[in-house]
């Protein structure tokens, strides 16, 4: 009976989450790992096989994917979009100094985007194919934050996004 108690407490969702949230650094640095690999892989000819595609974006792909393989498809999809909500928290209330939390990129649609492909295990390549490793909306002018976005939305524009799972 004990056995089986330490294998339902192991195999629970929240447990696998704590565990990979206080393993967080190592599951950042193992998707880093693996976007600066696909953003390096060359065909025999030496061309970059996915050139227009962006290491975030692709950070969040592998991060999702892994989560998924750790936990379950909607509790990856949730920390994504609770992360989003956190990085959406640029207000000057909340840091009156500088005006904006340091690194706080904003609301993205675009990181959304590839949590959900990487998530629901989407092949790298119909990913790519799709433009999910590409920015639908730029960040302000020389990524200063005290600018509005050109859409004042953060990164990325949901309609544009969407239409790639289409």
């Amino acid at each position: 009976m004990e056995e089986f108690l330490k294998k339902l407490y192991d195999n629970h969702p929240l447990t696998r989450v704590e565990k990979m949230l206080t393993g967080r650094d190592a599951l950042v640095l193992n998707a880093e790992n693996k976007a600066n690999s696909i953003l390096a892989a060359t065909d025999k000819d030496g061309n970059l096989l996915y050139p227009n595609a962006k290491h975030d974006l692709l950070t969040h792909f592998f991060i999702s994917q892994d989560m998924t393989d750790q936990t379950n498809i909607p509790l990856s999809l949730a920390l994504g979009l609770m992360k989003e909500v956190g990085d959406s928290q640029r207000l000057p209330f909340f840091n009156p100094s500088g005006g904006y939390f340091k690194n706080s990129t904003g609301f993205s649609v675009d990181d959304l985007g590839a949590n959900y492909a990487g998530a629901t295990n989407m092949p790298i390549d119909e990913a790519y194919g799709r433009g999910l490793f590409k920015h639908t909306e730029s960040v302000p002018r020389n990524n200063d934050w005290t600018q509005s976005s050109i859409y004042g939305f953060g990164q990325g524009q949901y309609e544009k996004v969407l239409d790639k799972f289409n």
